[in-house]
């Protein structure tokens, strides 16, 4: 089917597994354990590095990944001063 053909072109979608499914296990894995911010940023960095190397944006994915960490980080130290 077409939504077959759009999942195996797609750059999320590797080794008979979408981005999207591994990304969203993960998440419940994790469930009451992390505010709606920090699991929104958690999806984001694992959606830029889960993608890096298929995209062709390597250095933008990492660097893209790299912030949304960064805002983790500045988020959890600005909490705890």
């Amino acid at each position: 089917t077409d939504k077959e053909n759009e999942k195996k072109d797609s750059y999320y979608y590797h080794n008979g597994v979408m981005a999207w499914d591994l990304i969203d296990e993960i998440l419940d894995y994790h469930e009451g354990n992390l505010t709606n911010r920090e699991a929104g940023i958690l999806y984001n960095i694992m959606k830029y590095l889960l993608r890096f190397p298929y995209k062709g944006q390597r250095e933008s994915d990492l660097k893209k990944a790299k912030t949304y960490i960064d805002q983790l980080i500045g988020d959890y130290f600005d909490e705890i001063d």
